[in-house]
């Protein structure tokens, strides 16, 4: 009788166990999501430019403030630049406006997984989007980099 217990104690235990592990299991797939449900690592809204480095010159400069703002209405691919830069020996981006523009994936390029491609302008670079930074980068092609803090 007394084996005949542990037996079937040791047979409830690893059931009881086996429905924890099953439970378990269950709850931490249930918890899983998409990178892309996280809207602090999406283009959308507004993000202001702070520095701009690379092209043949070298050049290396730093925005303050709020002189420049890019406005990302991803819904309809649109973006409103506010450009209050009045120094023409800056680079500094795109004029004040509104442009069209779209992100196109480069699943086989390890070092730019996507790119913006933005009307009348072109590709302008590889594109990164890292919580509060943006970063726009066509360095490889002696263009610039540009870098963006989210509003």
């Amino acid at each position: 009788m007394h084996l005949y217990n542990i037996t079937l104690k040791s047979k409830q235990m690893k059931e009881i166990k086996a429905t924890i592990a099953i439970l378990l299991l269950l709850v931490s797939l249930s918890s899983c999501s998409d990178s892309n449900d996280n809207p602090s690592d999406t283009i959308e809204g507004n993000w202001r430019l702070v520095h701009v480095t690379g092209g043949i010159l070298g050049v290396d400069q730093t925005f303050e403030g709020d002189k420049i703002i890019w406005k990302f209405n991803s819904q309809n691919q649109n973006l409103i630049v506010v450009n209050n830069n009045t120094d023409q020996n800056l680079i500094d981006g795109l004029d004040s406006g509104s442009y069209e523009y779209s992100i196109s994936s480069n699943p086989d390029n390890e070092l730019c997984n996507q790119s913006i491609i933005i009307e009348d302008n072109g590709n302008m670079g590889c594109i990164t989007i890292d919580n509060t930074k943006l970063t726009i980068n066509d360095l490889s092609a002696d263009g610039f980099k540009y870098e963006f803090r989210r509003q």
